[in-house]
C-alpha cells in the first residue's frame, strides 16, 4: 500500500474519529469504523497527481467501481491530490462512462466525474 493511499485514507478517517483497516489486494483498499468501531463503510482510494483545484474531471476504472460498489455498505472513493483528498458515496454523484487507454490493445472503461455539489474535500495537514 503507498504512503499516499495511507495519508488519504488517515485524513478521511481523522474528520470523524474513525479507523480503518486494509484489506487484501485483490479486494477494495479499506473498510471504515466510526469511534465506536462500527463499520460504516469501504472505501477505495484513487491517487490524481493534480491538486485539488485542478483536479476535475475525477476518474476510477469501471472494474474497481463495480468492485467497491458490490460492497453496498456506504461505498466511498477517495481521490488523493496533490494538498487533499476529494470524496464522495458512489450513490449520490454522477459520472460518464468512456473508454481510457494508450491504445486500443490497452484501453479500459472509465469512470469520470466533474464537479458536481456533493464531492467533499479535506486539506493535508
Amino acid at each position: 500500500m503507498t504512503q499516499t493511499r495511507l495519508k488519504a485514507i488517515s485524513t478521511f478517517t481523522d474528520r470523524f474519529s474513525g479507523s480503518y483497516k486494509q484489506l487484501d489486494e485483490n479486494d477494495v483498499d479499506f473498510r471504515v469504523y466510526n469511534k465506536e468501531k462500527k463499520l460504516i463503510a469501504y472505501v477505495e482510494v484513487i491517487p490524481c497527481n493534480k491538486s485539488i483545484k485542478d483536479c476535475f474531471p475525477l476518474a476510477i476504472s469501471l472494474r474497481k467501481l463495480s468492485h467497491l460498489s458490490a460492497k453496498r455498505l456506504n461505498p466511498v472513493i477517495i481521490w488523493s491530490c496533490l494538498d487533499g483528498i476529494m470524496y464522495a458515496k458512489i450513490n449520490e454523484v454522477q459520472g460518464k462512462v468512456k473508454w481510457h487507454g494508450e491504445n486500443e490493445y490497452s484501453a479500459e472503461l472509465f469512470v469520470f466525474y466533474d464537479k458536481q455539489k456533493l464531492f467533499k474535500y479535506a486539506r493535508y495537514y
